[in-house]
Protein backbone atom coordinates (compact mmCIF):
# COMPACT_ATOMS: atom_id res chain seq x y z
CA UNK A 1 0.00 0.00 0.00
CA UNK A 2 0.66 3.59 -0.63
CA UNK A 3 2.20 5.24 2.56
CA UNK A 4 -0.17 8.32 2.78
CA UNK A 5 -2.76 7.19 -0.01
CA UNK A 6 -4.29 4.49 -1.33
CA UNK A 7 -6.31 3.47 -4.98
CA UNK A 8 -9.50 2.42 -4.13
CA UNK A 9 -12.11 0.93 -6.19
CA UNK A 10 -15.51 1.29 -5.02
CA UNK A 11 -18.17 -1.13 -6.76
CA UNK A 12 -21.95 -0.44 -6.10
CA UNK A 13 -25.12 -2.10 -7.98
CA UNK A 14 -27.71 -0.69 -5.26
CA UNK A 15 -28.51 3.07 -5.66
CA UNK A 16 -28.86 3.43 -1.81
CA UNK A 17 -25.12 2.82 -0.85
CA UNK A 18 -24.37 4.48 -4.47
CA UNK A 19 -25.18 7.88 -2.81
CA UNK A 20 -23.03 7.22 0.01
CA UNK A 21 -20.08 6.49 -2.42
CA UNK A 22 -20.44 9.84 -4.29
CA UNK A 23 -19.54 11.33 -0.89
CA UNK A 24 -17.09 8.66 -0.35
CA UNK A 25 -15.09 9.69 -3.23
CA UNK A 26 -15.36 13.10 -3.13
CA UNK A 27 -14.20 13.01 0.37
CA UNK A 28 -11.46 10.48 -0.11
CA UNK A 29 -10.05 12.03 -2.64
CA UNK A 30 -9.93 15.77 -1.01
CA UNK A 31 -7.02 13.49 1.65
CA UNK A 32 -4.82 12.50 -1.86
CA UNK A 33 -6.57 8.87 -2.42
CA UNK A 34 -7.02 7.53 -6.02
CA UNK A 35 -10.79 6.24 -6.33
CA UNK A 36 -12.35 4.81 -9.32
CA UNK A 37 -15.73 3.56 -8.92
CA UNK A 38 -17.96 1.00 -11.10
CA UNK A 39 -21.66 0.67 -10.77
CA UNK A 40 -24.68 -1.09 -12.53
CA UNK A 41 -27.95 -0.23 -12.67
CA UNK A 42 -29.90 2.24 -10.30
CA UNK A 43 -26.23 2.65 -8.37
CA UNK A 44 -24.93 4.18 -12.14
CA UNK A 45 -27.73 6.91 -11.96
CA UNK A 46 -27.91 7.40 -8.63
CA UNK A 47 -24.31 8.87 -9.14
CA UNK A 48 -24.57 10.50 -12.02
CA UNK A 49 -27.73 12.10 -10.29
CA UNK A 50 -25.19 13.64 -7.96
CA UNK A 51 -22.05 14.98 -10.34
CA UNK A 52 -20.19 11.79 -9.89
CA UNK A 53 -19.12 9.76 -13.55
CA UNK A 54 -18.90 6.19 -12.72
CA UNK A 55 -17.75 3.44 -15.01
CA UNK A 56 -21.31 1.61 -15.62
CA UNK A 57 -21.08 -2.21 -16.06
CA UNK A 58 -23.90 -4.29 -16.30
CA UNK A 59 -24.21 -7.58 -14.72
CA UNK A 60 -24.01 -10.63 -16.90
CA UNK A 61 -22.10 -13.73 -17.22
CA UNK A 62 -18.23 -12.62 -17.10
CA UNK A 63 -18.73 -9.14 -15.57
CA UNK A 64 -17.07 -9.97 -12.27
CA UNK A 65 -13.79 -11.06 -14.26
CA UNK A 66 -14.05 -7.91 -16.31
CA UNK A 67 -14.03 -6.15 -12.98
CA UNK A 68 -11.56 -8.00 -11.38
CA UNK A 69 -8.85 -7.38 -13.92
CA UNK A 70 -9.87 -3.63 -14.09
CA UNK A 71 -9.19 -3.57 -10.37
CA UNK A 72 -6.22 -5.89 -9.66
CA UNK A 73 -3.83 -2.59 -9.42
CA UNK A 74 -6.22 -1.56 -6.76
CA UNK A 75 -5.18 -1.43 -2.69
CA UNK A 76 -8.54 -1.65 -1.61
CA UNK A 77 -12.18 -2.72 -3.11
CA UNK A 78 -14.63 -1.74 -1.55
CA UNK A 79 -18.46 -3.42 -2.78
CA UNK A 80 -22.02 -2.97 -1.44
CA UNK A 81 -23.60 -6.06 0.40
CA UNK A 82 -26.97 -6.44 -0.25
CA UNK A 83 -26.82 -7.47 -3.84
CA UNK A 84 -25.88 -11.10 -4.61
CA UNK A 85 -23.17 -9.27 -7.93
CA UNK A 86 -20.90 -8.47 -5.08
CA UNK A 87 -20.37 -11.86 -3.25
CA UNK A 88 -19.19 -12.93 -6.73
CA UNK A 89 -17.12 -10.05 -7.04
CA UNK A 90 -15.68 -10.54 -3.43
CA UNK A 91 -15.07 -14.35 -4.17
CA UNK A 92 -13.21 -13.66 -7.63
CA UNK A 93 -11.62 -10.98 -6.10
CA UNK A 94 -10.09 -13.82 -4.03
CA UNK A 95 -9.32 -16.07 -6.10
CA UNK A 96 -7.79 -13.77 -8.89
CA UNK A 97 -6.45 -10.83 -7.32
CA UNK A 98 -5.52 -11.82 -3.47
CA UNK A 99 -3.58 -8.99 -2.90
CA UNK A 100 -6.04 -6.61 -3.08
CA UNK A 101 -7.96 -5.95 0.20
CA UNK A 102 -11.56 -6.68 -0.01
CA UNK A 103 -14.40 -4.74 2.14
CA UNK A 104 -17.99 -5.10 1.88
CA UNK A 105 -20.02 -1.77 3.36
CA UNK A 106 -23.10 -1.95 5.02
CA UNK A 107 -25.71 1.02 4.43
CA UNK A 108 -28.81 0.32 6.07
CA UNK A 109 -29.16 1.94 9.36
CA UNK A 110 -31.00 -1.55 10.27
CA UNK A 111 -29.65 -4.32 11.66
CA UNK A 112 -31.57 -7.08 10.16
CA UNK A 113 -33.68 -5.89 7.07
CA UNK A 114 -36.54 -8.30 5.58
CA UNK A 115 -37.11 -9.45 2.30
CA UNK A 116 -33.94 -11.23 1.41
CA UNK A 117 -31.51 -8.12 2.35
CA UNK A 118 -29.75 -9.51 5.64
CA UNK A 119 -29.26 -13.48 3.97
CA UNK A 120 -27.41 -11.43 1.43
CA UNK A 121 -25.41 -9.11 3.46
CA UNK A 122 -24.32 -12.42 5.52
CA UNK A 123 -22.94 -14.53 2.38
CA UNK A 124 -21.18 -11.24 1.33
CA UNK A 125 -19.43 -10.48 4.58
CA UNK A 126 -18.54 -14.22 4.61
CA UNK A 127 -17.08 -13.51 1.34
CA UNK A 128 -15.05 -10.46 2.39
CA UNK A 129 -12.20 -9.85 4.73
CA UNK A 130 -14.44 -7.28 6.44
CA UNK A 131 -17.21 -4.96 6.74
CA UNK A 132 -17.40 -0.75 7.28
CA UNK A 133 -21.00 -0.04 8.66
CA UNK A 134 -22.71 3.61 8.22
CA UNK A 135 -24.67 2.98 11.21
CA UNK A 136 -21.31 3.31 13.63
CA UNK A 137 -23.60 1.53 16.25
CA UNK A 138 -24.26 -1.31 14.22
CA UNK A 139 -20.45 -2.64 14.50
CA UNK A 140 -21.27 -3.77 17.92
CA UNK A 141 -24.86 -5.33 17.49
CA UNK A 142 -24.10 -7.01 13.73
CA UNK A 143 -21.82 -9.76 13.66
CA UNK A 144 -21.28 -10.32 10.58
CA UNK A 145 -17.87 -10.85 10.71
CA UNK A 146 -15.17 -10.95 12.88
CA UNK A 147 -13.58 -7.44 11.17
CA UNK A 148 -16.07 -4.95 11.14
CA UNK A 149 -15.00 -1.34 10.97
CA UNK A 150 -17.73 1.50 12.42
CA UNK A 151 -17.71 4.91 9.94
CA UNK A 152 -20.44 6.54 10.68
CA UNK A 153 -21.93 8.40 8.13
CA UNK A 154 -25.02 9.73 7.26
CA UNK A 155 -25.86 12.60 4.29
CA UNK A 156 -26.81 14.90 6.52
CA UNK A 157 -26.06 17.69 3.98
CA UNK A 158 -28.99 15.91 1.58
CA UNK A 159 -31.62 16.46 5.08
CA UNK A 160 -30.52 20.06 4.39
CA UNK A 161 -30.88 20.01 1.04
CA UNK A 162 -34.61 18.32 0.97
CA UNK A 163 -36.06 20.84 3.57
CA UNK A 164 -35.11 23.65 1.51
CA UNK A 165 -36.47 22.25 -1.57
CA UNK A 166 -39.98 21.59 0.54
CA UNK A 167 -39.84 24.86 2.17
CA UNK A 168 -39.25 26.48 -1.41
CA UNK A 169 -40.80 24.47 -3.58
CA UNK A 170 -43.90 22.27 -2.23
CA UNK A 171 -46.67 24.00 -2.75
CA UNK A 172 -45.34 25.10 -6.37
CA UNK A 173 -44.68 21.51 -7.19
CA UNK A 174 -48.16 20.51 -5.95
CA UNK A 175 -50.43 23.12 -8.34
CA UNK A 176 -48.37 21.94 -11.29
CA UNK A 177 -49.07 18.20 -10.37
CA UNK A 178 -52.38 18.77 -9.66
CA UNK A 179 -52.91 20.61 -13.29
CA UNK A 180 -51.08 17.72 -15.18
CA UNK A 181 -53.00 14.96 -13.81
CA UNK A 182 -56.07 17.38 -13.81
CA UNK A 183 -57.24 16.98 -9.86
CA UNK A 184 -58.63 19.31 -7.62
CA UNK A 185 -55.87 20.08 -4.60
CA UNK A 186 -55.90 17.55 -2.20
CA UNK A 187 -53.29 15.67 -0.22
CA UNK A 188 -50.86 13.78 -1.54
CA UNK A 189 -50.04 10.18 -0.23
CA UNK A 190 -46.79 9.14 -2.17
CA UNK A 191 -46.24 5.29 -1.78
CA UNK A 192 -42.00 4.97 -1.89
CA UNK A 193 -42.29 1.41 -2.88
CA UNK A 194 -39.79 -1.61 -2.03
CA UNK A 195 -37.56 -4.13 -4.45
CA UNK A 196 -37.72 -7.76 -2.17
CA UNK A 197 -39.87 -10.83 -1.26
CA UNK A 198 -42.17 -9.57 1.30
CA UNK A 199 -42.82 -6.07 -0.20
CA UNK A 200 -44.39 -7.37 -3.16
CA UNK A 201 -46.47 -10.37 -1.87
CA UNK A 202 -47.10 -9.32 1.45
CA UNK A 203 -46.74 -5.37 2.23
CA UNK A 204 -47.61 -3.85 -0.69
CA UNK A 205 -51.14 -6.02 -1.42
CA UNK A 206 -51.83 -4.85 2.35
CA UNK A 207 -51.14 -1.98 2.19
CA UNK A 208 -53.52 -1.37 -1.20
CA UNK A 209 -56.21 -3.46 0.77
CA UNK A 210 -56.45 -0.86 3.90
CA UNK A 211 -57.31 1.84 1.57
CA UNK A 212 -60.28 0.15 0.48
CA UNK A 213 -61.63 -1.28 3.94
CA UNK A 214 -61.42 1.57 6.53
CA UNK A 215 -64.88 2.28 8.25
CA UNK A 216 -64.24 6.43 8.20
CA UNK A 217 -62.76 7.94 4.99
CA UNK A 218 -59.41 9.98 4.14
CA UNK A 219 -59.34 13.50 3.46
CA UNK A 220 -59.36 13.83 0.00
CA UNK A 221 -56.01 12.56 -1.26
CA UNK A 222 -54.17 11.18 -4.47
CA UNK A 223 -52.14 8.26 -4.12
CA UNK A 224 -49.08 8.47 -6.05
CA UNK A 225 -47.08 5.33 -6.32
CA UNK A 226 -43.45 5.65 -6.29
CA UNK A 227 -41.50 2.61 -7.91
CA UNK A 228 -38.37 1.80 -6.55
CA UNK A 229 -35.64 1.67 -9.31
CA UNK A 230 -34.11 -1.57 -8.97
CA UNK A 231 -38.40 -2.86 -8.83
CA UNK A 232 -38.42 -1.89 -12.86
CA UNK A 233 -37.25 -4.43 -14.68
CA UNK A 234 -39.96 -7.05 -12.92
CA UNK A 235 -42.28 -4.50 -12.91
CA UNK A 236 -44.71 -6.86 -10.38
CA UNK A 237 -45.46 -3.71 -8.36
CA UNK A 238 -46.22 -1.86 -11.02
CA UNK A 239 -48.89 -4.25 -12.44
CA UNK A 240 -50.42 -4.76 -9.22
CA UNK A 241 -50.90 -0.86 -8.39
CA UNK A 242 -52.58 -0.71 -11.94
CA UNK A 243 -54.45 -3.49 -11.36
CA UNK A 244 -55.72 -2.11 -7.92
CA UNK A 245 -56.69 1.07 -9.52
CA UNK A 246 -59.20 -0.07 -12.39
CA UNK A 247 -60.50 -1.79 -9.58
CA UNK A 248 -61.05 0.47 -7.53
CA UNK A 249 -61.95 3.80 -9.80
CA UNK A 250 -62.77 6.28 -6.89
CA UNK A 251 -59.14 6.70 -5.30
CA UNK A 252 -57.18 9.10 -7.00
CA UNK A 253 -53.98 7.24 -8.06
CA UNK A 254 -51.08 8.35 -10.08
CA UNK A 255 -47.78 5.99 -11.12
CA UNK A 256 -44.92 8.57 -10.34
CA UNK A 257 -42.29 9.64 -13.68
CA UNK A 258 -40.95 11.82 -10.59
CA UNK A 259 -37.16 11.15 -9.29
CA UNK A 260 -37.39 10.29 -5.63
CA UNK A 261 -35.96 13.20 -4.48
CA UNK A 262 -38.94 15.45 -6.45
CA UNK A 263 -41.26 12.88 -4.63
CA UNK A 264 -40.15 13.73 -1.62
CA UNK A 265 -40.57 17.56 -1.89
CA UNK A 266 -43.90 16.42 -3.37
CA UNK A 267 -45.75 14.73 -0.47
CA UNK A 268 -47.63 15.72 2.26
CA UNK A 269 -47.10 11.80 3.56
CA UNK A 270 -44.76 9.56 2.71
CA UNK A 271 -46.05 5.86 3.13
CA UNK A 272 -43.61 2.89 2.92
CA UNK A 273 -43.11 -0.44 4.57
CA UNK A 274 -39.53 -0.76 4.86
CA UNK A 275 -36.75 1.90 3.32
CA UNK A 276 -33.17 3.03 4.35
CA UNK A 277 -34.75 6.56 3.16
CA UNK A 278 -37.28 6.24 6.58
CA UNK A 279 -34.47 8.46 8.67
CA UNK A 280 -33.88 11.11 6.19
CA UNK A 281 -37.69 12.07 6.22
CA UNK A 282 -37.64 12.05 9.56
CA UNK A 283 -35.01 14.46 9.66
CA UNK A 284 -36.15 17.27 6.86
CA UNK A 285 -39.49 17.28 8.55
CA UNK A 286 -41.73 14.87 5.86
CA UNK A 287 -44.44 13.29 7.66
CA UNK A 288 -44.11 8.96 7.35
CA UNK A 289 -46.84 6.26 8.02
CA UNK A 290 -45.32 2.82 8.29
CA UNK A 291 -48.20 0.72 6.54
CA UNK A 292 -48.15 -2.92 5.72
CA UNK A 293 -49.19 -6.36 6.82
CA UNK A 294 -47.79 -6.39 10.09
CA UNK A 295 -45.22 -3.84 11.93
CA UNK A 296 -41.67 -3.73 11.04
CA UNK A 297 -39.82 -1.86 14.22
CA UNK A 298 -37.34 -0.26 11.79
CA UNK A 299 -35.52 3.22 13.64
CA UNK A 300 -38.72 5.39 13.06
CA UNK A 301 -40.92 3.04 14.90
CA UNK A 302 -38.39 2.31 17.94
CA UNK A 303 -38.17 6.23 18.37
CA UNK A 304 -41.94 6.61 18.20
CA UNK A 305 -41.47 9.27 15.36
CA UNK A 306 -44.20 7.09 12.84
CA UNK A 307 -47.11 5.72 13.78
CA UNK A 308 -48.34 2.31 12.11
CA UNK A 309 -51.03 0.81 9.74
CA UNK A 310 -52.34 -2.83 9.83
CA UNK A 311 -55.23 -2.16 8.79
CA UNK A 312 -57.39 0.04 7.29
CA UNK A 313 -58.92 2.03 10.13
CA UNK A 314 -55.55 2.44 11.48
CA UNK A 315 -54.33 3.75 8.28
CA UNK A 316 -57.29 6.58 8.64
CA UNK A 317 -56.42 7.31 12.20
CA UNK A 318 -52.14 7.22 11.24
CA UNK A 319 -52.63 9.46 7.89
CA UNK A 320 -54.32 11.93 10.52
CA UNK A 321 -51.79 11.82 13.34
CA UNK A 322 -49.16 12.35 10.18
CA UNK A 323 -50.84 15.05 8.98
CA UNK A 324 -50.80 16.85 12.52
CA UNK A 325 -48.05 20.11 11.55
CA UNK A 326 -46.05 19.17 14.33
CA UNK A 327 -42.02 17.70 15.05
CA UNK A 328 -41.03 15.15 17.16
CA UNK A 329 -37.66 15.35 18.66
CA UNK A 330 -35.24 13.53 16.25
CA UNK A 331 -32.24 13.27 19.30
CA UNK A 332 -33.06 9.66 20.39
CA UNK A 333 -32.92 8.32 16.11
CA UNK A 334 -29.70 10.78 16.01
CA UNK A 335 -28.07 8.61 18.48
CA UNK A 336 -29.46 5.38 16.73
CA UNK A 337 -27.73 6.07 13.40
CA UNK A 338 -24.50 6.35 15.15
CA UNK A 339 -23.29 9.64 13.75
CA UNK A 340 -19.83 10.62 13.76
CA UNK A 341 -19.19 13.53 12.68
CA UNK A 342 -15.30 13.09 11.42
CA UNK A 343 -16.49 9.85 9.43
CA UNK A 344 -14.52 11.39 6.04
CA UNK A 345 -10.76 10.81 7.95
CA UNK A 346 -12.10 8.02 9.59
CA UNK A 347 -12.99 6.41 6.82
CA UNK A 348 -9.82 7.55 4.71
CA UNK A 349 -7.50 5.96 7.66
CA UNK A 350 -9.39 2.44 7.28
CA UNK A 351 -7.95 2.74 3.79
CA UNK A 352 -4.03 3.14 4.87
Amino acid sequence: MHFLAATICLMVCHGGPAAHFADFARALEERGHHVEIYAAGPAYAQLVERGVQPHEFVIEPGAEEKLVSLAKDADVVLTDIGHPFAETVQRTLKEKAPQVKRLAYYDNPESFVPGGYSEVAARVAAASEGVLFANGRLANVCMLHPKQFPVGYFPMARVNMMRERRAAEKTTMQKQFFAQHNLSPRKVLVYFGGNNEVYFSQALPACLEHFTRPSQQLPPFVFVFQQHPGAKAANRDRVLVEQWARQHPEISVVISELKSDDAQVLADVALYYQTSMGPQWALSGIPAVQVGHEVYPDVLVRGKLVPTAVTGDELVRAVAKALEAHELSTEPMLQELGIDPDWAEKLSKLFL
